[in-house]
């Protein structure tokens, strides 16, 4: 049987490439399609980048109002308005409140903070004040810890008992003052002041200006020696005497104020006889 006849049409040819040029064509894709991916991971990451500058440094919710919880009794408002004023970052979405109320804290009146946004605009700071108790030196005061602080003077706070002593000092003075504080109240001593100098003697001093050395040691037997000395023998004396030293065993000493000279007994009588 013969073949049916071959159709040229249907025929295919095909051709052959070397393996070593598939191989380098394939190579130059693999590099072309990696740079594309480099160039474009740059084009993304440049946008990011953008993107992230243009958030940063724009004001999307800037700060309008600050909200102070409670009125404050003693700080000045003008500390806090400072530190929010020259605080870095002004914008409500990328401020880190916690370093604000750091900053805040810093105060030494403040004796804790707390800041919180508030949407969209406004910050909230909660304020806990120290309380001065008694003053501290020229212009400080201390409050129930013994801590020392500023605050600015009122009418309110210049009645309060004055104490003094050496840096340090201040949470031992403040404890010895509330010791003795209920027993001169009960005895009517009118002392204005109590202080520890630099050489750690303690002194009492009177209202009227009279320095009362007390010492170091043996300050409540000497205390009520005082109040034996004041109502019996120095009372009348209080404009004349600068200072009255109770650290002898047996009795006191006075130094006279500059001008003034003690009379005796002696001189009295004399004088009696004379007229």
């Amino acid at each position: 049987m013969a073949s049916p006849p071959k159709n040229r049409y249907l025929s295919r040819s095909s051709v052959s490439v070397p393996r070593e040029e598939r191989t380098l064509w394939q190579i130059a894709w693999l590099i072309g399609e990696c740079t594309l991916a480099v160039f474009l991971l740059i084009g993304i990451a440049y946008g990011i980048y953008v993107t992230y500058q243009r958030l940063t440094q724009q004001a999307f919710f800037p700060l309008k109002r600050v909200i102070i919880a409670e009125p404050l009794r003693y700080g000045d408002m003008a500390d806090i308005s400072d530190i929010i004023r020259h605080h870095h970052q002004k914008d409500l979405l990328h401020m880190d409140v916690s370093l604000l109320a750091g900053e805040i804290q810093q105060l030494d009146w403040i004796a804790k903070a707390g800041v919180y946004k508030r949407w969209p605009d406004a910050v909230e700071i909660k304020l806990v004040e120290r309380v001065p108790i008694v003053r501290w030196g020229k212009e400080g005061f201390l409050d129930a810890s013994g801590t020392p602080f500023t605050v600015p003077d009122s009418d309110k706070l210049r009645g309060l008992f004055k104490l003094q002593g050496p840096d340090g000092y201040e949470q031992q003075v403040l404890q010895y003052y509330e010791d003795i504080a209920p027993w001169l109240a009960a005895r009517h001593l009118d002392v204005a002041r109590l202080t520890l100098d630099p050489r750690l003697v303690w002194h009492a001093e009177l209202s009227g200006g009279t320095d009362i050395i007390l010492g170091r040691d043996q300050l409540n037997e000497r205390l009520k020696k005082l109040v034996v000395v004041n109502d019996k023998v120095i009372k009348p004396y209080h404009p004349y005497i600068d200072a009255i030293d109770l650290r002898y065993h047996d009795g006191f000493s006075v130094r006279w104020k500059a001008g003034v000279r003690p009379v005796t007994t002696e001189a009295k009588d004399k004088t009696k006889e004379k007229k």
